[in-house]
């Protein structure tokens, strides 16, 4: 049988790929450069036939191999366009990125209703680990999803409407379910955002917590340990013309970025070790001036304020990333969002012990996914990095934050195994066995947090699965 031309074969331990954040690498054993959906289609019979696992990769920004694959890796830099406008719905290619989506829409009078702070991930890559943003008022990404289209195990492309009941285990799926083709994102109209930067001490964001979510569209926090302070951006509509306020993203030469993220991470690898608190305090406050910046114009220039086309230190894919920094996101309930602030609180003044970064508190409203932390309720999300990575200080913060039935973002490194955490997990797992019963878009990370389930899902399960339409490709 003549295997398609755009799967080649490759040599395991030449050339791995890596991940844009440093945090692993992997060999596949095929690589697939699809074009079209009948070449996704294509690349997941190849796999099959071959008896290999298969993933399909964008960016690689997750923080945490899941697009790993020793198996066959469909890169997905040529399947990106868009497809189709009808009026807010928008429908483009899976590999299509975050940037390249916000210039789309931005001629067409659109935009993404949120965004997180980095624009550089595949669509196909932020809706599968839910990626989010930061307001009380706004769900993850895939909860602005309209449809989507994918491959599954068994070659059948599958069509799934927001307003079918199976959409709850495919808007995020991590993948697992097979290789997504189109998504179509219901849009908002072009606006234009301001943003107000303002300090607060930590006492005052505790007692103005609730007002702050509720009175701004967007809010962004960064608290500060060591000088017990938060830098808050404030976003909110403004009338100011739809362009990027004069803003211009920083542009350093690869020298100034390794020599640049060499300093840092020095900083941060002494500070760890010798606990001079004055020094980096001062430090910190001189790092604050430049935290958030001003701007205001198109929404997406605004939301992604750490877009990886900055000095940001976590953001910039083209860093030197020999020895990369750690990153773990929690979810907790919004209504114990205060208290779980206040414990962090104490804990770092008790213990004159304080991280060498911020940590970055964001909101998000409730949404109905499987395995969306939310759990259907508004969530506050508490992010921590570390470095170097010891794990020491991610147990720390879990021991404080443990009372709060804290769970983890699936794109950064989880807390605890979470399969006790989702009331809707047996749903999830039991869609997976039907729909990927040999388990081919899995790896072995995936196989770590999905263990070994027998496949008698429920009748509930297989009623959903079977009721989307699907469309077979001719084999020919």
């Amino acid at each position: 049988m003549n295997e398609p031309d755009f799967i080649t074969t490759s040599d395991r331990g030449q050339s791995p790929v890596k991940s844009a954040v440093g945090l692993y690498q992997f060999s596949p054993a095929a690589i697939a450069h699809p074009t079209t959906e009948k070449d996704l289609v294509e690349s997941v019979r190849y796999a099959h036939r071959n008896g290999l696992r298969i993933s399909a990769i964008g960016a690689l920004h997750s923080a945490v191999p899941l697009p790993a694959t020793q198996g066959l890796c469909v890169v997905l830099d040529r399947y990106k366009k868009a497809l189709k406008v009808d009026g807010p719905l928008v429908t483009v290619e899976s590999g299509m990125r975050l940037w390249e989506l916000n210039d789309f829409l931005a001629k067409q009078g659109l935009a993404l209703p949120t965004l997180g702070t980095i624009a550089l991930q595949t669509v196909s890559g932020a809706v599968s680990t839910g990626t989010h943003g930061g307001s009380i008022y706004r769900t993850s990404l895939s909860g602005y999803i309209e449809e989507i289209r994918l491959v599954r195990a068994d070659g059948k492309v599958v069509r799934v409407n927001r307003t079918d009941e199976v959409m709850k285990g495919v808007a995020i799926a991590l993948g697992s379910l097979g290789v997504i083709s189109t998504i179509t994102f219901r849009c908002i109209p072009a606006c234009s955002l301001q943003t107000q930067v303002c300090t607060m001490p930590m006492a005052s964001l505790l007692e103005r917590f609730d007002s702050i979510h509720h009175q701004n569209r967007y809010v962004d926090l960064r608290y500060s340990p060591i000088t017990d302070q938060v830098h808050a951006a404030l976003i909110n509509s403004t009338t100011q013309p739809l362009n990027n306020g004069g803003w211009q993203p920083s542009k350093i030469s690869p020298f100034q970025q390794k020599l640049t993220d060499w300093i840092n991470k020095s900083a941060m690898r002494f500070f760890n070790t010798h606990r001079f608190n004055w020094l980096q305090r001062w430090g910190i406050k001189r790092y604050d001036r430049d935290i958030y910046s001003a701007v205001y114009g198109r929404s997406d220039f605004v939301l992604t304020h750490f877009d990886a086309t900055s000095t940001d230190l976590l953001a910039n894919e083209e860093r030197s990333q020999l020895d990369p920094v750690a990153d773990m996101e929690v979810a907790i309930p919004y209504e114990q969002a205060i208290t779980a602030l206040r414990a962090l609180r104490n804990y770092f003044q008790r213990t004159r012990r304080f991280p060498s970064m911020h940590v970055h508190i964001r909101t998000q409203a409730a949404e109905p996914f499987w395995l969306s932390p939310t759990r259907g309720q508004d969530i506050c999300w508490l992010e921590f990095w570390e470095y170097p990575r010891t794990g020491k200080f991610f147990e720390e913060m879990m021991t404080v934050l443990r009372p709060f039935d804290p769970v983890g973002h699936w794109g950064k490194q989880l807390p605890q195994p979470p399969d006790t955490q989702y009331s809707h997990w047996r749903d999830f797992t039991d869609l997976r066995n039907l729909w990927d019963p040999q388990k081919m878009f899995s790896n072995s990370y995936l196989d770590k947090i999905f263990q070994p389930t027998q496949p008698t899902p429920s009748a509930r399960t297989i009623t959903l699965a079977h009721s989307t339409y699907a469309q077979t490709y001719d084999s020919n």
